[in-house]
């Protein structure tokens, strides 16, 4: 009789777990598919933030950064932190063909708010270059494009929410890899 009793209880344990894993899988794509919402309607112009006036500026991807060509041949992004900002980016790396190319953001342009429109822009050219057979994308192609440009204020605004966003999709990864692990271990622990 205790032995069913024990084997309810694990039971009913592990059917908890698995809807709590499930339950945080299931919160985890909806907060990227959030995110992703955000992040286009945002960098895209059709979506203001509150508290800032829609002052746009249209620029090429090209006069919002500095450009360096270093010998050698898709994007890597530096993370820094500074006192300041919290969360700047230094750099881009764009691999080509040709080598590498460095862009930075220049001083009229938020740092963080650059990473953001630039990743987000890649994967729009890699989709795009897909439907054409290609999986890289041209440097040409990125620093021709027009984008709809903020003013530098709302541009850190912007680049917080995302990173705001970006660290508490990674919170409940960590959790959920946490409450993976856990199972596991109570798995392991039942048939031991």
């Amino acid at each position: 009789m205790k032995l069913n009793n024990v084997e309810n209880i694990s039971n009913k344990i592990f059917f908890d777990m698995n809807k709590l894993i499930f339950s945080l899988q299931k919160l985890i794509i909806q907060k990227i598919r959030f995110k992703k919402i955000v992040t286009e309607k945002i960098l895209t112009g059709n979506m203001q933030l509150p508290g800032f006036e829609k002052i746009y500026t249209y620029k090429k991807i090209g006069d919002l950064c500095k450009i360096q060509r270093i010998k050698s041949s898709k994007i890597l992004f530096n993370k820094k932190k500074n006192n300041q900002d919290k969360l700047t980016n230094d750099y881009i790396k764009i691999r080509e063909s040709k080598g590498q190319v460095v862009l930075s953001a220049n001083e009229e342009t938020f740092n963080s708010w650059f990473y953001f429109l630039v990743k987000f822009l890649e994967s729009e050219l890699i989709k795009k270059n897909n439907n054409f057979g290609s999986a890289a994308i041209q440097i040409e192609d990125l620093l021709e494009l027009i984008v709809p440009v903020p003013p530098y204020l709302e541009q850190k605004s912007i680049a917080h929410i995302l990173n705001d966003l970006n660290t508490e999709i990674q919170q409940l990864e960590k959790k959920l890899d946490k409450y993976k692990q856990i199972k596991r271990e109570m798995e392991f622990n039942l048939f031991v």
